[in-house]
């Protein structure tokens, strides 16, 4: 369990510098695919997120050039097994909506492994979070 003070650093840190996605990701040549439900958030400051993963408990955090004038930055990204444990923790102010479909997602692929790219209601929760993670919405 988290303590009061790290879910709200939590859940700050997510609103505003991170993302919450259902990812669908397809075989070639089939229809057959699996779904992939990340946290990413992504930032110049590597203490940041070390303290971010340590708290969480989970995810992988890599190294990416920065382009042209910009920095240097890394990525954070937490899948199912750690996202399962925090999200139920976490309260979200932008992000509320995305934050509850993935909880939604996580217990539709429970025992499933991800790998179901027919299942309805999945494909529901992916083309809302598409809508709501879109840049420039009203």
């Amino acid at each position: 369990m988290l303590t009061e003070y790290v879910r709200g650093w939590l859940s700050a840190l997510i609103d505003g510098e991170g993302s919450l996605t259902l990812a669908c990701h397809r075989a070639r040549g089939s229809n057959m695919g699996w779904w992939r439900p990340l946290l990413d958030i992504g930032n110049t400051n590597l203490d940041l997120l070390k303290t971010a993963q340590r708290l969480i408990g989970a995810g992988n955090i890599s190294y990416h050039r920065g382009k042209l004038n910009h920095k240097d930055w890394y990525l954070l990204e937490v899948t199912s097994g750690g996202l399962r444990v925090v999200l139920p923790q976490l309260g979200l102010i932008v992000k509320e909506k995305q934050r509850l479909l993935l909880i939604e997602a996580l217990k539709l692929l429970e025992n499933k492994h991800g790998r179901d790219r027919r299942d309805e209601r999945l494909s529901e929760i992916w083309t809302e979070m598409k809508c709501l993670n879109r840049k420039g919405r009203p």
